[in-house]
């Protein structure tokens, strides 16, 4: 991409008709024909282009625009929809594209883009091997949504119905609170879950599937619940009670002073709350009961986590 950066031109305003600048310093840019294409060019000004009638293909080739770039409408009749394509360019500021009452079909290859907005329907919206810093999607009705090789530094997702969505990424779900762009009302978890619903979608197999509902709980949850493995997780909860058995043998063992075998057999059938014989002296009563207590409380307690996280992770 770097090496195309020589062949772009600096494109001046020739304030005709089609194309000129308004009251607000925005340059309005006029569709010619069917398809308009720009081809390395630079831009200096913020970017309306404009389509009129029947107008419904913007093609974008090796270009900068260094003050952002929109698509608006203005005629007698608006296109029933229009299809959007940049391909090895680059769009500073932002680059809204919003059709409330037009279908669109979004396409950006290989394409850096400070901040990106979209709004309204789409049909088909694709993005390959780009990087995009913001990405707002917000009221957004679209069939297909697909990434692939591309990066976003931040999202900030809003009211949302994707059909289809599909990512090449091995790590599909995302779990890092800084990501998320937080607005109105919505806290970190409303954020988060929209776009593991989405994400969801794209898990090709039930084990994916299972990642996903771990991560989405370990995004959503408080940090104390790791103790529980976030009750999606069995074998981090079965770690968690051999741990628990082990400390409480290695009690028994010290303080009550029987064997270490003896200590693990105890420990394990107060564990689960079994309560098959004693162990210890009559003079220890007080601190073998607060033990037994302590350790049978969590067996309860863990073993109702390790069904619940077996329920959770096997859902599909």
């Amino acid at each position: 991409m770097d090496s195309l950066k020589e062949l772009r031109i600096l494109n001046q305003c020739p304030n005709t008709k089609e194309d000129y600048m308004d009251l607000l310093n925005i340059r309005r840019i006029s569709m010619l024909g069917a398809t308009y294409f720009l081809k390395d060019k630079i831009f200096n000004e913020t970017i309306a282009i404009t389509l009129v009638d029947n107008q419904s293909k913007i093609e974008i080739h090796n270009c900068e625009f260094r003050e952002g770039l929109f698509i608006r409408w203005e005629g007698k009749t608006e296109p029933k929809d229009y299809g959007f394509f940049v391909y090895k360019s680059e769009i500073k500021k932002s680059c809204n594209l919003t059709s409330y009452d037009i279908k669109k079909n979004i396409a950006i290859d290989l394409t850096r883009i400070e901040k990106l907005f979209i709004s309204g329907r789409s049909e088909r919206i694709d993005f390959f091997g780009s990087e995009i810093g913001i990405l707002e999607i917000e009221n957004e009705k679209c069939e297909t949504l697909q990434f692939e090789q591309t990066s976003v530094s931040k999202y900030s997702l809003s009211n949302l119905n994707i059909s289809q969505f599909s990512t090449d990424k091995k790590s599909i779900a995302i779990t890092d609170y800084s990501k998320f762009i937080l607005k109105s009302n919505q806290t970190i978890s409303d954020v988060s879950e929209i776009y593991h619903k989405l994400v969801l979608q794209a898990a090709r197999s039930i084990e994916e599937k299972r990642k996903v509902n771990y991560e989405i709980a370990k995004a959503t949850s408080s940090n104390y619940l790791v103790l529980f493995g976030y009750f999606y997780n069995p074998k981090h909860v079965f770690y968690w009670m051999l741990g628990i058995i082990s400390l409480f043998s290695v009690l028994y063992w010290l303080i009550l002073g029987e064997g270490f075998d003896k200590a693990v057999y105890f420990s394990i059938y107060t564990f689960l709350t079994i309560g098959f014989g004693d162990i210890g002296q009559e003079s220890q009563v007080l601190i073998k009961s607060i033990l037994v207590f302590i350790e049978g409380f969590l067996g309860i307690l863990y073993c109702s986590v390790f069904l619940a996280s077996i329920i959770n992770s096997s859902k599909k």
